[in-house]
C-alpha cells in the first residue's frame, strides 16, 4: 500500500486545508522516500518473515523438541 499512501500524501500536499498540513505532508513524502526508511522497512520485512515462520512452526501441537531446537538454530543462523 506504499503507492497509495504516497498518493494520499501528495493529494494533501496539493489540496490540504492549510499551509501547516501541506508542509507536513511534504515532509512525510520526503521521509517515506528516504533510502534509510526504505532500507529499514525491507530489513524488518525480512526479519519478521523469518520470525513468523519459526513462530508458526513452534506452535504446532505435536512438535518434537529436537526438531524445534534445529529450527531455532537454523533461524538463528539466518539472522546472523
Amino acid at each position: 500500500m506504499f503507492p497509495e499512501a504516497i498518493d494520499v500524501l501528495q493529494y494533501v500536499e496539493k489540496e490540504g486545508p492549510n499551509d501547516a498540513e501541506r508542509r507536513q505532508a511534504r515532509g512525510l513524502i520526503d521521509y517515506l522516500k528516504d533510502f534509510d526508511f526504505v532500507f529499514h522497512l525491507h530489513l524488518m520485512l525480512l526479519i519478521l518473515g523469518h520470525a513468523d515462520a519459526l513462530s508458526l512452526s513452534l506452535q504446532k501441537k505435536y512438535k518434537d523438541i529436537l526438531e524445534a531446537m534445529v529450527e531455532v538454530k537454523l533461524t538463528k543462523q539466518k539472522f546472523q
